[in-house]
């Protein structure tokens, strides 16, 4: 993905439960309580169970667990 690029959330799109599917370099909605951001996948390990994504316009880098209660929409 373009570190120059946008990244939209779009509402409307489904949550992912299934992060083993996702791949490095797709664009998702991160939703967890209040806080809300569009990012991209930078790695899924643990077979789906951990996820590593780059937020959009900070490039800051967080770390995901299944259990956390996190939603990833793709964008």
């Amino acid at each position: 993905m373009n570190a120059g690029a946008t990244l939209q959330p779009r509402p409307t799109q489904r949550p992912n439960h299934q992060w083993e599917y996702l791949s490095p370099g797709d664009g998702v909605e991160v939703c967890l309580g209040d806080l809300q951001y569009a990012g991209w996948v930078d790695a899924v390990g643990d077979r789906g169970h951990l996820i590593w994504v780059i937020e959009n316009g900070t490039a800051g880098r967080r770390l995901f667990l299944r259990g956390d209660g996190v939603t990833l929409c793709p964008i």
